[in-house]
């Protein structure tokens, strides 16, 4: 027997490797000299962090549906890596807030597009891979709706974030959820 990862742990841990030296080079390169050279390579390194947080669920989930992973471990294997970037910013956080406020955080506007994003990556790539690779088919039962519906559903609420106010009103609606559930805090009456 197989363990639950053994279609998809390269991807993810390839994903993994990227996304750490990109967010190592873009946090450190202030550090450099001359400006120029902090500049040019904290934006190549936050493109690729973009990059693999944003668009990484495409390549692990082609990969997983290559090698007949099960539904579920292409899925979970698809949100490893922005899982972990959203714990990453969770404990960033951390130290300004509460342990409640900071879990709070994960509905903020960009950890909610992120996840609904990556939904849509895996409607897309799925119905993309029924298409490219037929004889992989009989592994998935589910109804070509299903995923049509996550991508149009995980892309609509993205679109949502993005362009209602520019994201502005999204952002205002998770500040009032935080001002409710733990007070106004400090300087706002």
């Amino acid at each position: 027997m197989k363990l639950f990862f053994s279609h998809s742990w390269k991807p993810i841990l390839i994903l993994l490797i990227i996304t750490s030296v990109s967010f190592v080079l873009y946090e450190y390169s202030i550090f450099l000299s001359p400006q120029w050279l902090h500049k040019w390579i904290a934006g190549i390194s936050g493109f690729i962090l973009f990059l693999c947080i944003g668009f990484g669920a495409l390549y692990v989930y082609t990969y997983s549906y290559k090698q007949g992973a099960s539904l579920a471990e292409k899925i979970i294997a698809s949100y490893g890596v922005p899982f972990l970037w959203a714990v990453k910013e969770v404990i960033r956080i951390s130290v300004a807030f509460t342990i409640f406020e900071s879990l709070y955080f994960y509905c903020s506007p960009l950890i909610t597009g992120v996840f609904f994003g990556v939904l849509s990556e895996i409607g897309f790539v799925e119905l993309i891979c029924r298409k490219k690779y037929p004889s992989k088919r009989s592994q998935t039962k589910a109804n070509p709706i299903i995923p049509l519906c996550a991508f149009i559903g995980g892309l609509s609420v993205v679109v949502f974030i993005l362009a209602w106010g520019k994201g502005e009103y999204t952002f205002y609606i998770f500040l009032r959820g935080f001002r409710a559930l733990f007070g106004p805090g400090q300087g706002v009456e």
